[in-house]
């Protein structure tokens, strides 16, 4: 295995916590929190996640960052398979400026604009996980295969 590989391997660990986080805090969500600090811990979770994942599928990254060109051959199919990045496209934003940063922005979100569209989200970015994992290389399968099986779960998504 090359330098690359061992690196890429390690950093499958990181990508699936990412998934587990996010549908994690996905159902807790949906099924309804009534504590208001419990919910906004797993909405500020959730949100981290999900711009975590966004960069990863749709952004090339800084030099140091993961990302999902690193695992696949054929970028087209999952370009093309993927949810439009426009639909999700405004996740970093909204993550910045009402979970990550402290901004003056946050006086623009209300009741109506500050709601985060949990199951649309979910579902969105459940189908690019799918699309990612179903373009994988043979080799990074069974690696991704390793870690959820790590992590107790036996059946890859």
């Amino acid at each position: 295995m090359t330098l690359d590989q061992v690196k890429r391997k390690k950093a499958v660990r990181h990508i699936v916590y990412e998934i587990m986080m996010f549908n994690g805090t996905s159902i807790k969500l949906q099924n309804g929190v009534q504590d208001q600090f419990e919910k906004n811990v797993l909405i500020e979770s959730f949100a981290i996640h999900s711009r975590n994942l966004f960069d990863f599928f749709y952004t090339k990254g800084r030099k140091d960052d993961i990302a999902a060109s690193d695992y696949i051959i054929n970028k087209q199919i999952f370009k093309q398979t993927r949810t439009k990045k426009r639909i999700l496209d405004n996740l970093t934003r909204k993550t910045n400026k009402q979970v990550a940063h402290l901004t003056y922005s946050r006086n623009n979100y209300n009741n109506i604009n500050k709601g985060w569209y949990v199951m649309q989200i979910t579902n969105n970015m459940n189908s690019t996980i799918l699309a990612f994992l179903n373009c994988l290389e043979i080799k990074e399968k069974e690696w991704f295969k390793e870690v959820y099986k790590a992590f107790g779960i036996y059946n890859m998504p």
